[in-house]
């Protein structure tokens, strides 16, 4: 499992950087950033893939900008290793759905 960088701007760095390519592919449409992945069947029209792609990445880039400011407040150390792997996929798998149904709404 991916490990947290040891210091806290490493890790804010890393979650904004994720939360920039989520919103350039979502609202600016930076479909090369996702070069190569297909649609999930042909008759989903592609601005509903890329905002579905863009609200994920969104999400997880969040969750990162997140984990940075607990490690710098010092609350990430009370939570054990394997509960912060735990936390991230509830989060994507939990949210990431519901954006889905608003990106089908585009």
């Amino acid at each position: 499992m991916a490990q947290v960088p040891a210091r806290p701007l490493t890790t804010l760095l890393v979650g904004a950087a994720v939360l920039l390519v989520g919103y350039l592919v979502k609202y600016r449409g930076w479909t090369s950033l996702i070069a190569g992945v297909a649609p999930l069947d042909a008759e989903t029209p592609l601005p509903v893939f890329v905002s579905y792609v863009g609200n994920v990445t969104l999400v997880a880039g969040g969750f990162v900008v997140c984990v940075g400011l607990a490690q710098a407040l010092g609350v990430l150390s009370l939570v054990p290793g394997w509960l912060r792997g735990a936390l991230f996929v509830a989060v994507v798998v939990l949210v990431a759905p519901r954006l889905s149904v608003r990106a089908t709404e585009v």
